[in-house]
């Protein structure tokens, strides 16, 4: 995920918010405030949960996703 640019697996169909995020790429910053308000980060996006609050489980996620290797 680290450095892949949002909204570019082939093949998946992402909401229009995140197809309009043009250029940025997903890291510890972008991945945190999309995990804390995913509809904050990307209006209208289709993620339906509130996020995560709480900034220690949000930063353990974020750190988890930024250490898998493809």
């Amino acid at each position: 995920i680290k450095g892949r640019e949002i909204a570019s697996v082939e093949g998946y169909q992402y909401s229009r918010a995140l197809q309009d995020i043009d250029g940025r790429r997903w890291s510890r910053e972008t991945l945190d405030k999309f995990l804390q308000s995913p509809q904050a980060y990307a209006p209208g996006t289709a993620m339906e949960f509130e996020g995560i609050a709480d900034d220690r489980q949000r930063t353990a996620l974020v750190e988890y996703l930024l250490s898998i290797k493809k």
